[in-house]
This record gives C-alpha cells, structure tokens and sequence, in this order.
C-alpha cells in the first residue's frame, strides 16, 4: 500500500494505492483513517479494488460514521 499525495489549493488529499483488498473490515478502515489523518492529509480517496468485497457492505455506514470527522472520505 502507498500513498499518492495530491494538492489542491491548501487540501492535501491522499489517494491510496495498492494491489490487493486492504480493508476487510471495520477496524481496518478505522486504521487506515488514523493513519492518514496522523500523516496530514486532509481528505482521502480510496478505490473499491482495495476494498474486500464483504465490506463493500459497510461503505455507507463508514461514510457516515465519519461523515463528521476531520477527514473528507470518497470512493472511487
């Protein structure tokens, strides 16, 4: 797994990169949140070919348990 860094304006945006399924369940989204948080990064994109396909299932309730974090989340 890498993190692609983009900028716009004063957003520092994380794209995450990776070959194989990295989250497989909550707390490895919950991980992967911190991680980039902690590293600076004020949004993060993450690509549904990262995600295992049972957790496809809990995109939404992720998206909207962090909905008011201090990161901005899409999927892709």
């Amino acid at each position: 797994m890498e993190f692609k860094t983009h900028h716009i304006a004063e957003t520092k945006i994380a794209k995450i990169i990776s070959d194989d399924s990295i989250i497989t369940q909550n707390k490895d989204g919950i991980n992967l949140l911190g991680n980039v948080y902690y590293q600076g990064f004020d949004e993060i994109i993450i690509f549904e070919k990262i995600l295992h396909l049972t957790f496809l299932f809990l995109k939404p309730e992720l998206q909207e348990r962090y909905s008011k974090s201090l990161l901005s989340m899409a999927f892709g």
